[in-house]
């Protein structure tokens, strides 16, 4: 034992002291539950999978007509977001917002450690935003949008059993729209999905679960927090017709 010790000792000696910070720990925690859940939708709807790390909606500005760039490495290996990435994100949360699809009685919360509500960001190869839905009546669910470069993998989900499917016209766009049950506790994703000519995806996605009560009872362990779905997949569906949503 005390061999090991020394080993031990030896080994780690000049290296630097390892700092764990407890938000850092648990805001990481949080953000892969959330990518869980997205993942569980089944097929490949998140082999597209980092989906959703920080989303937050602000104010929006007028758009800036940029066209999406090249990731840039670092030589770690981690992506920074294109220069022109900021822009597109403008662009694409005002296309969102001024749709006024989201009804108005529904207020949109942030996510758990994130920041505001439904603003599009860069996550590597795609554009998300999320937020928690809250209706007059205090349901709960959730909204998750993205619009995928065209190198990203694919993220239509699976129409194997138990999950549903029909394919459906918006904006002159074939999409797919998906219902599937997760877990054994009354949760179902309602989704749809479109891929452009050009490779682009957009995908939004609802749950009668919100993130909220996601994190705080763990992955698959919520009961729905609404007794009806606050968005349809008819609205989904508007939401991927949406000319505007593309790259």
């Amino acid at each position: 034992m005390n061999d090991i010790k020394r080993v031990l000792a030896t080994a780690f000696e000049a290296q630097p002291p390892v700092r764990l910070d407890r938000a850092q720990v648990i805001e990481s925690g949080r953000r892969r539950l959330w990518r869980r859940r997205m993942a569980m939708a089944g097929g490949t709807v998140l082999a597209v999978a980092a989906i959703v790390t920080t989303t937050v909606f602000v104010g929006f500005r007028q758009p800036q007509q940029l066209q999406v760039g090249t990731p840039i490495v670092t030589g770690s290996g981690a992506q920074t977001p294109p220069p022109s990435s900021a822009g597109v994100a403008q662009r694409l949360t005002k296309v969102l917002a001024e749709s006024r699809i989201v009804p108005a009685g529904i207020t949109l919360q942030a996510l758990p450690d994130s920041g505001d509500a439904l603003q599009f960001q860069w996550e590597r190869n795609r554009y998300e935003a999320a937020a928690d839905l809250v209706n007059n009546q205090g349901d709960e669910g959730t909204l998750f949008v993205m619009v995928a470069e065209s190198k990203a993998n694919d993220a239509r989900p699976t129409c194997a059993p138990p999950n549903t499917c029909v394919q459906r016209e918006f904006g002159g766009r074939s999409v797919q729209l998906t219902t599937a049950p997760i877990g054994s506790r009354g949760e179902v994703l309602l989704m749809a999905h479109t891929k452009l000519p050009d490779g682009v995806q957009i995908y939004a996605m609802t749950s009668n679960v919100s993130v909220k009560a996601a994190t705080q009872h763990g992955k698959g362990a919520s009961s729905p927090t609404t007794p009806a779905h606050l968005l349809t997949l008819d609205q989904l569906g508007q939401i991927t017709g949406l000319a505007g949503l593309k790259l």
